[in-house]
């Protein structure tokens, strides 16, 4: 049965509605993750109980980024770590790197949601494809490229999105 005008009309306003929503929050989103990755690295001080591998897991998120501290502090040794000293760790670029994670992930899923897996394999392979690769990125302390692959994978996913709803208003 074909969609009536007015119906086809609707979804077509709903559609364009949301490109310019979700592109204007997305838009907000990308600013504030900048001012994030920019942001000065914050002194922390380690503990009198800590290890290292539970200190930078509980601050970083991942304890495999112990190298990573260490250099960043140009500290030759774990060794060389005492209670009381203090560290400068990227707390915002984490939290900016893992927002934008987390949002390529809600992206994915919604468009998966909506079929892209059948009407747009090809962008949301690729967007997911860019997701692994900013965890990858991420296991290694290279925050801004969490984010850039992070916002690649997004947009991949809402071009999915928008190619999945598009194809099934078709066959409606």
């Amino acid at each position: 049965m074909k969609a009536s005008f007015t119906s086809r009309l609707l979804v077509g306003l709903w559609f364009v509605a949301a490109h310019f929503v979700g592109a204007s929050v997305h838009a907000q989103v990308v600013s504030n993750v900048a001012a994030n990755l920019n942001a000065p690295l914050e002194v922390v001080q380690f503990g009198e109980n800590d290890t290292l591998r539970d200190f930078v897991g509980e601050y970083l998120g991942n304890p495999e980024l112990w190298p990573y501290v260490l250099q960043l502090n140009r500290i030759a040794s774990p060794a060389d770590i005492r209670p009381g000293l203090s560290l400068r760790l990227p707390l915002q670029q984490v939290r900016a790197a893992d927002a934008a994670l987390s949002g390529s992930l809600r992206a994915i899923q919604n468009a998966t949601a909506e079929g892209a897996q059948v009407f747009a394999p090809r962008e949301i392979g690729d967007a997911i494809e860019s997701r692994d690769s900013a965890i990858a990125q991420r296991e290694i302390g290279e925050w801004r490229q969490v984010v850039d692959l992070s916002n690649l994978s997004t947009l991949l996913a809402q071009e999915a999105l928008r190619i999945a709803i598009a194809q099934r208003y078709r066959s409606a």
